[in-house]
C-alpha cells in the first residue's frame, strides 16, 4: 500500500509536474475515479448505471481531449486515421511526457483507493494513512539522494523553515483525534450494495437526525 499509493504516486506525480503545467496535471490526475470505478466492479462486484457507463465514456473522452496532440484530434475529426496515427508519433521518449507521468500518477492512487478496503481490515485507516506516506517516503528519498546529492549539499534551512515544515507536516491536516463525535441510535441503516460516498449530517433535533449520502448506482 505505501509502495503504490505513496511512493508511486508522488513519484509519478512529482515527475509529471516538472513536464507539465499544474493545471492540465490536475485534471489529468482527478481521472482517477475512472480506474476506481473499473476496479471496483472488477473485485468488489459493483455495478453501473446506465449513467455511470455514460460518465465513464465521457470522461475517456474528455481524457483523450486533453492528452492527444491537436493535429492528433483534427485528423481524427477529419476521419484520416493516417495521419491521427502520423501526429501521435513523439518526438522523444513516452517517458518525456509530462501528461503520461500524470496518468501514471493517476492510476497509482486509484490502485491505492481500492487497496483501502483490503488495508482497512487489518490496521486503523488513520494509522494506515500516517504510516503509508512515511514509509512510501523512504524509496523517494534514497532516489533524490543517489540522483541529485548536490541539492542537499547546498541545503541551507533556517529555524523558521524547520518550524514551518514541522507545522505543515503535523498541525495543518485534519485533526480526526481532536473531534467530539455525536453517536446516532433508534434507526437503520438500509441495505445498500453499492459503494456510499459524500455521507454528511444535515441536521438534527432533540429526538432525530438527518444524514444524505450517494452510492454508486442510481
Amino acid at each position: 500500500f505505501a509502495v503504490v499509493d505513496a511512493a508511486m504516486f508522488q513519484g509519478f506525480l512529482a515527475e509529471g509536474l516538472q513536464r507539465t503545467s499544474a493545471g492540465l496535471g490536475s485534471v489529468i490526475i482527478d481521472s482517477q475515479p475512472l480506474t476506481v470505478a473499473i476496479l471496483a466492479s472488477i473485485f468488489f462486484g459493483e455495478t453501473l448505471g446506465v449513467e455511470g457507463v455514460a460518465g465513464l465514456a465521457l470522461g475517456v473522452l474528455g481524457l483523450l481531449l486533453l492528452e492527444l496532440p491537436e493535429d492528433a484530434l483534427k485528423s481524427v475529426v477529419n476521419s484520416d486515421g493516417a495521419d491521427a496515427l502520423s501526429a501521435l508519433r513523439l518526438e522523444g521518449s513516452l517517458w518525456d511526457s509530462g501528461e503520461w507521468w500524470m496518468l501514471l500518477a493517476a492510476q497509482s492512487m486509484a490502485v491505492g483507493t481500492v487497496m483501502v478496503r483490503w488495508v482497512c481490515k487489518y490496521v486503523d485507516p488513520v494509522m494506515a494513512t500516517g504510516w503509508h506516506m512515511a514509509l512510501g517516503g523512504v524509496p523517494l528519498l534514497a532516489y533524490s539522494l543517489a540522483t541529485e546529492p548536490e541539492l542537499y549539499s547546498h541545503l541551507s534551512l533556517s529555524g523558521a523553515d524547520v518550524a514551518s515544515l514541522l507545522y505543515e507536516a503535523m498541525l495543518s491536516s485534519y485533526d480526526v483525534a481532536g473531534h467530539v463525535y455525536a453517536q446516532v441510535t433508534g434507526f437503520e441503516m438500509p441495505a445498500i450494495a453499492q459503494q456510499i460516498y459524500g455521507f454528511k449530517y444535515v441536521s438534527s433535533t432533540a429526538d432525530s437526525a438527518i444524514l444524505e449520502w450517494s452510492t454508486t448506482q442510481a
